[in-house]
């Protein structure tokens, strides 16, 4: 998935662009984190990782691939990566997205992130795992509410 994305697919750099760089990217969050992916016919269409695991609150980053976004991939990996850091009693998350990206932005705000600080280019945002929608989140779902 990683080598079809382009250069307006990346935030902060990030995956890498260059092939060592990627693949020195992918071992480190592969071995400091923990990571969900999405398919599709055998392709990896989206990637969730969450690192490093040994932080009270981890980092989190999200990539879909462009041709399966609006499909609400995104969105339920988001919920996934959620309800599992709630169950390994982590007490936040963090993300870093672009400014620029208002639809992860409106994803983010919608399913209960804070914005935590701003620069020119980035916002961090957090989100406490405390929340009711957290736990909510580990249903199937199916039998969650609308969110």
């Amino acid at each position: 998935m990683y080598n079809s994305l382009e250069v307006d697919d990346q935030t902060m750099g990030v995956p890498p662009q260059k092939t060592k760089a990627l693949e020195q990217w992918l071992d480190y969050i592969l071995s400091e984190g923990w990571n969900l992916i999405a398919n599709h016919d055998d392709r990896i269409v989206g990637h969730g990782a969450v690192t490093p695991q040994s932080e009270d609150e981890p980092e989190f980053v999200i990539f879909v691939h462009r041709e399966y976004r609006d499909r609400g991939i995104g969105t339920e990996l988001v919920k996934q990566v959620l309800a599992y850091t709630e169950s390994m009693d982590y007490r936040n998350i963090v993300l870093d997205v672009a400014k620029t990206n208002q639809r992860a932005i409106n994803v983010y705000e919608s399913l209960g992130f804070d914005i935590m600080s701003e620069t020119p280019m980035y916002k961090q945002m957090q989100m406490p795992l405390q929340k009711p929608d957290v736990q909510a989140f580990q249903q199937p779902p199916a039998d969650r509410e609308a969110y």
